[in-house]
């Protein structure tokens, strides 16, 4: 409005003027003379409009004045600036405008009377610059340490961001950081640590150095243990990784009172009193402790006196145990548990006396607690009034044996077999012998005298020798057994009194106790007929022998592995089968064999009989089961595959239904059997809408209909394809 004022006031003046000077007055004109027009500001124009900026950031705002005359002019530092909302933004007099809190706020700026205004909107402050703190992290593996960041924003106001920020570290394996940046040390390393927000981020170096002790734990925590008992401690060292270690040799030990108990530098401690005292370990000024408790001495061995003593047959012996503790200290016993090892030759009472009642040697025994000693106390007999022999005369074959028997009565009344005691002699010993156990063994026909002799006394018998006859027939194998069908070679063995043996398979009488199961011939052949048991004897005169005979169902007899001597390309699979012949003759493909290969770097067998071969030559194959072993040799050639055959070569199915075709290769080299390549071979098929084949491992080869119509199915090996197989769908 101001502007079209000035306007028209200029448009007034020029006429007037216009106006006199066409008048004519020339006094009017020489004393007015001429004035050019003036010039004045139409509008103001403001750069830029409207203004959008964050708080803390400032703007520079310029103004251009368009005149009456057609001209601009830039005014910004000589128009009159003004802010509507100062706290929101100011401006100054060059119009600078400077953005102070979030708000909208209006510009003017003024000039020769004219006006304009801009709209400004302060919007939140930007985010400038994050800070980490600590800005360099070295921390043990295991522990954990807190970072924050605190971000610095345009209106120079900051505010921690440590959750609202995405941290990432570079090696989670070294250190991982959680939402909240709650920093992880995992392992020995470095990592940086990034805190971003928008396109603003920060890195910090974090170094995680080895765990450090945190805690010592000693082993047993409470000890109790007598006096002159030793007491080891371990000594565990828990780091901040959670690791533990025995640092037993590496911590300081120490006794609190050393009075009670000594430890040394490995952790033994050494008691020396009652009482109670603390273990302690310490490493790197990190400590743990133990209780231990000082009983008193406990007993660890009792001694009994005398250990060795001989008293005569109704004498006795005093013992006396006497305890030996753990502090070294020694006492005889009161309270101990006597017993004796034999009470027919001497008793002990309740006080260590042991009294004798037979001639002979016993061990009296000594018991407190879980401590046991012995003595040995030898009982004398009584004086011998006679000796007596026994048998007093009897007759033997040569070869055979007699044990005689000397008793002795003594002078108290009683009795006693002293056969071992005795000197034995014979005056003919080429007669028969006679050992220092009454034993005597008939050597040749005649008669010996027997003689006993102990103490100054001697007693004798009469023995006859008469020739030697069959002691006992020994029937081999014994207690055999053999599965249906198989027989068995008996031999019966003759051994005679004078200990020879003689071969009498042949003149003995053989029979079977039961025939249903087995039968045996005039020459100890025996026919396993039926499972069962039965008894194979012989008899030779009076004498028999026998033996148990089990027969048992048939058993493998051999093994023989189809195929026999095969001939295999390189890289190829073949399956083996043993067929086991059985003692009834009859034969069947076995399962559990043992399968092993000569040369598995030429080529391995599992333990299903699968061959696979790896390189040209031959190889041994053996299946084993119950001790029986067959085996076959396996010639490995290098001939290539020639052609691929594909079974069936016409198929038929439903829609939806599958079809497994099988690749056969078969080998330049005649004597090769063909190889089974079905998951080795491409398969393709001409017309995937109809039939699809499948490649894929153990699915390979599988055909699936589709739709209506006939596709042909290949195989490709290499170079090698097959003729194509004929798949219907209907």
């Amino acid at each position: 409005m101001k502007s079209c004022s000035s306007l028209l006031f200029a448009l007034v003046l020029l006429m007037s003027l216009t106006i006199v000077n066409c008048g004519g007055d020339s006094h009017t004109s020489s004393t007015h003379p001429s004035q050019p027009p003036q010039v004045a500001i139409v509008s103001l124009t403001f750069s830029p409009d409207p203004v959008a900026i964050p708080a803390g950031k400032t703007q520079q705002i310029s103004v251009t004045g368009s005149y009456s005359d057609n001209t601009s002019k830039d005014l910004t530092s000589a128009v009159t600036w003004n802010s509507s909302e100062a706290s929101v933004a100011s401006i100054s007099s060059s119009g600078l405008l400077t953005a102070l809190k979030k708000g909208s706020t209006t510009i003017s700026a003024t000039s020769g009377g004219v006006s304009k205004t801009v709209a400004v909107t302060v919007t939140d402050p930007l985010l400038m610059s994050l800070l980490l703190s600590p800005d360099v992290v070295t921390i043990p593996a295991g522990k954990v340490q807190q970072i924050s960041v605190t971000g610095s924003y345009s209106d120079n106001t900051s505010q921690d961001l440590s959750s609202v920020v995405t941290w990432n570290s570079s090696d989670v394996g070294v250190a991982s950081i959680s939402s909240s940046g709650l920093l992880t040390a995992l392992k020995k390393g470095s990592t940086t640590i990034t805190a971003t927000s928008g396109d603003v981020s920060t890195t910090t170096a974090a170094t995680v150095t080895d765990p450090i002790l945190t805690s010592v734990l000693v082993l047993p925590s409470t000890g109790s243990v007598a006096i002159g008992q030793a007491q080891q401690f371990v000594a565990y060292g828990i780091y901040s990784d959670s690791s533990a270690k025995d640092i037993s040799a590496l911590a300081a030990w120490r006794s609190d009172d050393t009075s009670i108990a000594s430890v040394n530098a490995a952790g033994l401690a050494s008691t020396l009193s009652r009482g109670s005292t603390k273990i302690t370990a310490t490493l790197s000024d990190v400590t743990g402790s133990a209780d231990l408790a000082v009983t008193a001495a406990v007993l660890q061995e009792i001694d009994l006196t005398p250990d060795i003593a001989s008293i005569p047959a109704g004498a006795s012996e005093q013992l006396v145990a006497t305890g030996t503790f753990s502090d070294g200290s020694t006492q005889d016993l009161s309270s101990v548990l006597w017993s004796s090892g034999d009470e027919s030759i001497a008793t002990v009472d309740s006080n260590g006396l042991v009294k004798g009642l037979v001639a002979g040697t016993v061990i009296i025994t000594g018991q407190v607690g879980d401590y046991t000693d012995t003595a040995v106390i030898t009982v004398l007999p009584a004086t011998l009034v006679s000796i007596a022999v026994t048998p007093a005369a009897p007759s033997l074959a040569t070869g055979t044996t007699q044990q005689f028997t000397a008793t002795g009565t003594f002078t108290d009344g009683s009795t006693q077999d002293i056969t071992n005691i005795a000197t034995w002699s014979s005056d003919s010993p080429e007669v028969a012998t006679i050992n220092a156990a009454g034993l005597a063994k008939a050597v040749a026909e005649g008669t010996a005298v027997i003689s006993a002799s102990s103490g100054g006394k001697s007693a004798a018998a009469t023995l006859v020798v008469t020739p030697a006859v069959v002691a006992s027939i020994k029937i081999a194998p014994a207690d055999s057994s053999m599965g249906v069908g198989g027989t068995q070679q008996f031999t019966a063995t003759g051994v005679f009194s004078d200990s020879t043996t003689q071969d009498l398979t042949n003149q003995v009488t053989w029979l079977s106790s039961n025939a249903n199961v087995g039968l045996v011939n005039s020459a100890g052949m025996a026919n396993a007929i039926a499972q069962g048991t039965t008894t194979i004897g012989a008899a030779y005169g009076d004498v028999t022998g026998s033996t148990s005979w089990t027969v048992t169902p048939a058993t493998l007899a051999s093994i023989s592995i189809q195929p026999d001597s095969p001939v295999l390309a390189v890289h190829s699979k073949q399956g083996f089968v043993a067929t086991g012949k059985f003692t009834d003759g009859s034969t069947a493909v076995l399962a559990g064999i043992s399968w092993s290969s000569s040369k598995p770097k030429i080529a391995s067998i599992n333990g299903s009989g699968l061959l696979r071969t790896k390189r040209q030559g031959s190889v041994t194959i053996k299946a084993s089961l119950n001790g029986k072993t067959g085996s076959t040799t396996a010639t490995i050639s290098s001939s290539p595959v020639a052609s691929i055959m594909i079974t069936p070569v016409t198929a038929t199915v439903s829609a939806g239904n599958t079809q497994q075709f099988k690749a056969m290769g078969y080998f330049a080299d005649p004597a090769l059997l063909p190889q089974d390549l079905t998951t080795a071979v491409y398969w393709t098929t001409d017309n995937y809408r109809v039939g699809t084949v499948s490649n894929a491992g153990n699915n390979a080869g599988i055909a699936t209909g589709v739709s209506a119509g006939t596709v042909h199915i290949t195989a490709t090996y290499g170079s090698i394809v097959s003729d194509p197989a004929s798949f219907t769908v209907q």
